[in-house]
């Protein structure tokens, strides 16, 4: 590459998935991070590239990782693209237990706030918006990423046909927002901790869809219905 691998925070054509405000992204450290300019976003820290957390400022939504040649002859808004591009495929394996690239077995580790209180933004708590994390380590390499449980549904059948059928491409959206404002901006509920069961809510139009998850990450029941 031999363009430039920087991104200062740009305005990008996206809206929030919580509150429709617009969207910043920034590239930081092989990753685009995302911002919202109004709300208090989705999570209070991210980590570092040694698996270290650091702090973030309000707003922020998350990241795409995106190796520094995605920048190259892109605006901000086709980084964004070709970041979110690129990464789902990699949730995809993740979420169907396999590490891309090397191909080994994931583990996976549930976090579970217990006292979540989110009615406002993000849980005065934990920090996040939603109750529940998941994380994906490799049984053979350094990999080690996560995010909400939704990631980890990300490859089921029922969530993919529930967005087929609304016209939202999971692969590769366009806009981004059609299929992140599904996966984001849903409705969670912790059944149980011990053993763990969550049940994630979307809605899409006037239908929608619930999804049991256990604490294997396994979907024990789906319940689709309109109105």
């Amino acid at each position: 590459m031999t363009g430039s691998t920087e991104l200062p925070r740009t305005a990008v054509d996206q809206a929030c998935p919580h509150c429709g405000a617009p969207v910043t992204v920034q590239w930081r450290a092989g990753s685009v991070e995302t911002f919202c300019t109004s709300c208090a976003g989705e999570y209070g820290q991210s980590y570092n590239d040694d698996r270290t957390s650091r702090a973030v400022e309000d707003g922020y939504l998350g990241r795409h990782p995106l190796p520094p040649a995605g920048l190259e002859g892109r605006g901000a808004d086709e980084t964004v693209r070709a970041a979110w591009t690129w990464g789902n495929p990699e949730i995809l394996s993740l979420a169907s237990g396999i590490r891309p690239r090397c191909w080994a077995p994931v583990d996976h580790g549930l976090t579970v706030c217990e006292s979540h209180e989110a009615d406002r933004g993000r849980c005065p708590n934990c920090d996040r918006r939603f109750a529940v994390v998941v994380r994906f380590e490799c049984t053979n390499c350094i990999l080690a990423v996560g995010g909400t449980l939704v990631i980890a549904l990300a490859a089921n059948t029922d969530l993919l046909s529930f967005l087929t059928d609304h016209g939202r491409n999971p692969v590769s959206p366009e806009p981004i927002e059609r299929v992140e404002a599904v996966h984001n901006d849903h409705e969670e509920e912790v059944r149980s901790t011990d053993p763990f069961e969550a049940r994630l809510t979307f809605e899409i139009d006037d239908e929608r869809l619930s999804l049991t998850v256990d604490e294997d990450l396994t979907v024990v029941d789906a319940t689709r219905r309109s109105g």
